[in-house]
């Protein structure tokens, strides 16, 4: 849900222009790919969140450049006009003003001009220990993925060697079964041998897809429309249970 939302959130906040929440969807979106188990979606979003982050940072930059031009400008006019005011009082008081307005001026963009260098060596250590961030996320996701997949060859390996170690008594347990009803037997015997005959069969079946499950995952099984007998189904299910029923005095039918 909380990916679904992000990504919703993300297409709204892009198709309207809003650069502020495409950034703040961007930030919810990596660890909800983490916790499903979507490295490369994380990722991806992470470096669309590092983008977004960059391009704001740009667009306040350029505002506050644009704010020092203007007051600048607006400096420069005022003083232009004292200047030229002086100018026609007095010529001596007036380039005594200009060369102490030029002087002011100077300073004025010399402080200027600190300001921006300021700001942008901010901004580039800001980037760099993004940048390092980003990289100790990745070496993360990395590490995460090797062991997910360390895990998930482990849990196919015991699955197999399970699987094996049981297969083994149950064809012993089949075999005997198939011997015992191919030889005499008494009449009310034939029953239970079924019932362990059909048991050792559906156990076997669950055997088989237990091991279907990690080809299930690795997309390579494919799954087979199989005709059956909904009435035996029925009647193998009732004789499988039937022998509990009557241990606790229950009365199984269908």
């Amino acid at each position: 849900k909380a990916l679904e939302y992000g990504r919703k959130g993300l297409a709204i906040a892009r198709t309207h222009g809003l650069r502020k929440e495409e950034r703040d969807n961007l930030g919810t979106l990596p660890p909800a790919c983490a916790a499903l188990g979507d490295w490369g979606g994380a990722l991806r979003y992470s470096k669309a969140l590092a983008a977004a982050e960059d391009s704001l940072r740009n667009d306040v930059v350029s505002t506050e450049l644009a704010r020092l031009e203007v007051e600048l400008d607006a400096q420069r006019d005022s003083l232009l006009r004292a200047e030229q005011a002086e100018k026609e009082s007095l010529i001596y008081e007036a380039g005594v003003a200009r060369a102490r307005d030029e002087r002011n001026l100077m300073w004025m963009i010399s402080a200027g001009v600190l300001l921006i260098v300021g700001g942008l060596w901010h901004r580039l250590r800001r980037l760099r220990r993004m940048r390092l961030e980003l990289a100790q996320g990745n070496v993360a996701i990395r590490r995460e993925k090797l062991r997910a997949e360390r895990s998930e060859q482990v849990k196919d390996q015991f699955l197999a060697n399970m699987s094996h170690e049981i297969r083994t008594p149950m064809n012993a347990i089949m075999g005997m079964t198939a011997t015992l009803k191919r030889s005499e037997h008494l009449p009310e015997q034939e029953r239970y041998l079924n019932a362990i005959a059909q048991s050792s069969d559906n156990l076997l079946v669950i055997l088989n897809d237990i091991l279907d499950l990690g080809r299930l995952e690795e997309g390579d099984i494919v799954l087979e429309a199989v005709p059956f007998e909904v009435r035996k189904v029925v009647e193998d299910v009732l004789e499988i249970m039937r022998f509990k029923a009557e241990e606790k005095g229950l009365a199984l039918g269908a």
